[in-house]
Order: C-alpha cells, then sequence, then structure tokens
C-alpha cells in the first residue's frame, strides 16, 4: 500500500489485483482515492481450476490493462502454483519485481516447480526479500544468484522513546499478531518454548490476535502444556 501510493503522489498510473475481501477493504479508500485501479479476484476452487487448464485467468482484465511492470507480493512458490499468473508473467514482456514476504524449506519442492521459479526469479528485474535469511534460502532453493534487495517491512506506528523495561516483579505482556495457521505463523512452535520450566518461572502472560484454520489446534496446544492461565486467543 506504501509503496502504490507513492507511485500515485508521483504521477504514475498503479492498478492493484487483489482478492475479492482485500479489494473491498476501507484500506483502499486512499488508494482508490489518488486514481488507483483494483481489479478484484476470488482463490483457486476446484471448477476455476479445471477451467484454467484450459486457458482460463482471472487476471484477464489485469492483462487487459496492460502494465509497463509488473510487481506479484507473496511468497516464492505463488507463481508456479497459480497457472494462469505463471502464464501472466511469462507472457509479459516488460520488467518484473517479486516481493517475497517470507521463505520456508517445504515452500519450493519438486524438479519442476525448481526449474519453472529459476527461469523466472533469473528474469526478474529485482527479488525484494524481507530478510537475509529468506533470501540466501531462496537462492540455495534454485541454486542460483539472483539479483535480490533487501527490505525488511516498515513498522507502522514508531515510538519517540523505548518503551521501559518492565521490572522483576511486573506481568510481562506479550502480543502477537497474525493468522492462526502454524504452518507458517508458528505458534506452536513458539508455546512449546514458553512451556519450558524456565519460561514457567517467570511473570508474563501472551494474547494472540488473528483468526485462522489452526485456531482449535492452537487450543489444543495450549491446554497441552498447561498454559490456559497465561495465554489467551482474542480472536481479529
Amino acid at each position: 500500500k506504501l509503496f502504490a501510493t507513492e507511485a500515485l503522489h508521483r504521477g504514475h498510473s498503479v492498478a492493484a489485483a487483489l482478492q475479492t475481501p482485500i479489494a473491498q477493504s476501507d484500506e483502499l479508500e486512499e488508494f482508490r482515492g489518488l486514481g488507483g485501479v483494483v481489479f478484484a479476484y476470488n482463490p483457486l476452487n476446484r471448477y476455476t481450476s479445471r477451467a484454467m487448464r484450459l486457458g482460463y485467468s482471472r487476471f484477464r482484465r489485469l492483462k487487459q490493462w496492460n502494465p509497463d511492470l509488473l510487481c506479484i507480493s507473496g511468497h516464492p512458490a505463488l507463481p508456479y502454483h497459480n497457472g494462469d499468473l505463471y502464464r501472466l508473467l511469462n507472457a509479459h514482456t516488460g520488467p518484473r519485481i517479486f516481493i517475497l514476504q517470507g521463505n520456508a524449506d517445504w515452500f519450493i519442492t519438486g524438479q519442476a516447480v525448481r526449474d519453472g521459479l529459476r527461469a523466472l526469479y533469473r528474469s526478474a528485474r529485482r527479488i525484494i526479500c524481507v530478510s537475509r535469511d529468506n533470501a540466501e534460502l531462496l537462492q540455495r532453493q534454485l541454486t542460483s544468484t539472483l539479483p535480490i534487495t533487501i527490505l525488511p517491512n516498515p513498522i507502522r506506528t514508531r515510538l519517540e522513546h523505548p518503551l521501559p523495561w518492565p521490572g522483576d516483579s511486573e506481568q510481562v505482556r506479550f502480543a502477537t499478531v497474525g493468522r492462526y495457521e502454524t504452518f507458517s505463523k508458528c505458534q506452536d512452535s513458539v508455546l512449546q518454548a514458553l512451556s519450558t520450566p524456565e519460561w514457567k518461572e517467570r511473570n508474563w502472560r501472551l494474547d494472540l490476535f488473528g483468526s485462522g484454520s489452526d485456531e482449535r489446534y492452537i487450543q489444543d496446544v495450549i491446554r497441552y502444556f498447561g498454559l490456559e492461565d497465561r495465554v489467551r486467543l482474542c480472536g481479529y
């Protein structure tokens, strides 16, 4: 959003292809007010996945808009597992920039995936990773030196001064904001760490804010480690 609004302020034309709930969000009010164009699309289902094999594309209107530059944000394997996006990228003759919001060993597996993504990322004008570890992992996965720049995601609200460190007798309150999806957000690993004897002896509480498919599993993990009096699921 920050990147897109800055580009609009500088006189560029910007279109965003976004999943429908995001496309309908009030977060885009400023973007639209500055002249930004929004193309909404839905996640693949079994019907659209079949149609996609016959040439159906959720990004047809974006292609007709004929962008000079394509900027794709997501995880590294996203383009390969979305066939219509993969075709759009391979058909686009202009520069492409990828913003990779995370990476893990299991994102890129199988030789066909590696070969397809290697060709795609080698031809990128720039690949932006949010951490050095993600960048090094991607280059190892694709056995390639890639045009990578490290740009950590910005903190939206900066503090004028550091918060005071709690005293030994004060309760430390932790909070995390993220989807209830342990595959990528690892709440179960955090809870396992906090269940160790040294952490159970400390005075703390943890609030988990979010929603997602692993909510029940996270509740089970909390009970399994006996952290019901320390950890709360606070919802979205």
